[in-house]
């Protein structure tokens, strides 16, 4: 009798223990990804993030209703901005943010947000609450289209950044 009701409990406490870290890995591993996405984006323009001397930031603008695996995978941000030597992380990450800004309007970037990934080496992007993993289910385009977020070149409204 009490080795069925421990079992029972045991039983319990490990479905409560893997429910939540179930969604929390898969959080985990977007921002992880995410952070990776940037030092492709980076090196996409000859630059490294991890030289550069710290109190350091990353921004990029990040198409939250677009993000797939395939993106995560293969994919770069069309707007980033970074900064480095700052004299505080508030003043890195507003340097950073306003240059992630600039280029998206820059590049007609839109349905993105300009969202801090890093503050100097550490990954601090977070997934919006709103966010649904089930966005990460692998999709397929038949057409080549290498920038799914890219505004067409002939509109001409701003593009809608986060400030």
């Amino acid at each position: 009798m009490i080795m069925q009701k421990t079992c029972v409990l045991l039983f319990f406490i490990t479905i409560l223990a893997l429910s939540p870290n179930a969604n929390g890995d898969d959080l985990s591993s977007i921002e992880t990804q995410l952070g990776e996405m940037f030092h492709k984006t980076m090196k996409k323009w000859q630059l490294s993030y991890t030289v550069q001397e710290t109190t350091k930031a990353g921004v990029a603008c990040i198409p939250w209703d677009k993000l797939n695996l395939e993106l995560l995978s293969t994919g770069i941000f069309e707007a980033i901005g970074f900064s480095y030597s700052m004299a505080t992380e508030e003043a890195a990450i507003r340097v950073a943010t306003q240059g992630c800004q600039q280029m998206a309007q820059h590049y007609q970037v839109v349905d993105c947000s300009c969202d801090v990934i890093f503050v100097n080496e550490d990954v601090v992007v977070s997934v919006p609450d709103d966010f649904s993993t089930d966005l990460l289910a692998p999709m397929s385009r038949s057409k080549k289209n290498t920038s799914p977020w890219r505004k067409n070149p002939a509109h001409t409204s701003r593009p809608r950044t986060a400030q």
